[in-house]
């Protein structure tokens, strides 16, 4: 009886999909003036100035020191996580822009997480998704009697 849980239990956890990071479209580049982080108006009027000036480029991404990739400009791309805990970086105008550790092994039902950000103050992170994995396939429905 107990080889045969754990036989089931080891099926279900290897039937599992493999947890996956998603990030949104974005064909410009972030902006570094975060309002919650600057100094006053005329701080943020500076960055932004500066910002102007620098030569247009898509921002771009990598996942535990892989390749770099472009964030796609109309729709979410999502890139398997080759281990349990990894290192998310996001380039920005050519340089590091956020850089974190996501621990694929926090319990997340979808397995999916998602990049979000940057927020009011330019911090990006990493959140657990609501909705079913990329790769996931519903069941067909039942004709009903």
């Amino acid at each position: 009886m107990r080889a045969t849980a754990f036989l089931l239990c080891l099926a279900a956890t290897s039937a599992a999909a493999d947890p996956v990071l998603c990030v949104p479209p974005r064909a410009r580049a972030f902006t570094a003036c975060a309002k919650g982080a600057s100094l006053g108006e005329d701080d943020v009027a500076r960055c932004k100035a500066r910002e102007a000036q620098r030569k247009p480029t898509p921002p771009r991404f990598r996942v535990d020191g892989g390749a770099w990739l472009p964030f796609a400009p109309k729709a979410w791309s999502c890139v398997p996580l080759p281990a349990a805990k990894v290192r998310i970086a996001i380039e920005n105008f050519g340089r590091a822009f956020a850089s974190w550790t996501l621990d694929a092994r926090a319990p997340c039902p979808s397995q999916t997480f998602d990049v979000i950000g940057p927020n009011f103050y330019g911090a990006m992170y990493a959140r657990c998704a609501r909705r079913a994995h990329p790769n996931a396939t519903t069941p067909p429905a039942s004709p009903s009697p």
